[in-house]
C-alpha cells in the first residue's frame, strides 16, 4: 500500500492537469463551396468535404482544399494557449510539464469553411 501511495503521490509531482486530462484532439470540421473538395491535412489526403476529423492539434496544421476545375485554397491553423489549463492548473510544476509537453495548446479554429473559385478559361 506504501508503495502505491509513493507512485501516486510521483505521478501527481510529475504530471500537469492537462498533461493527464488533455488529448491533443481535436474535432475540426471543414465545408466547401462547392462540395466535394479533398482536404489535404499537412499534405495528407483526409477526404472530401462535408468533413468532420479528428486531428492532433499540439502544433499549428496546414490545410489545402482541391477540386478540379478550381483554384487550389491552402491557409494554416495556428494553436494558442488554452486558457483554461492556465487557469485550472495547480501546482506551478503542472505548468511547466504541460508546457514543455504541448499539451496546453488548442488549434485556433475549429470550423474551416472555403469558397472555391473556379479557374478561368482562356479563350
Amino acid at each position: 500500500m506504501k508503495k502505491l501511495i509513493c507512485i501516486l503521490v510521483l505521478v501527481m509531482l510529475i504530471s500537469g492537469c492537462a498533461t493527464i486530462c488533455n488529448k491533443n484532439l481535436s474535432m475540426l470540421t471543414f465545408t466547401s463551396e462547392p462540395e466535394g473538395a479533398t482536404v489535404y491535412i499537412n499534405d495528407m489526403p483526409s477526404g472530401k468535404t462535408p468533413l468532420e476529423i479528428e486531428v492532433y492539434d499540439k502544433k499549428p496544421i496546414t490545410v489545402m482544399f482541391k477540386k478540379n476545375g478550381y483554384e487550389n485554397i491552402g491557409r494554416t491553423i495556428g494553436t494558442s494557449l488554452d486558457k483554461k489549463w492556465l487557469i485550472f492548473n495547480f501546482p506551478i510544476y503542472g505548468w511547466i510539464v504541460d508546457l514543455i509537453s504541448g499539451k496546453f495548446y488548442t488549434l485556433n479554429e475549429k470550423l474551416i469553411h472555403i469558397s472555391l473559385e473556379p479557374i478561368e478559361q482562356g479563350g
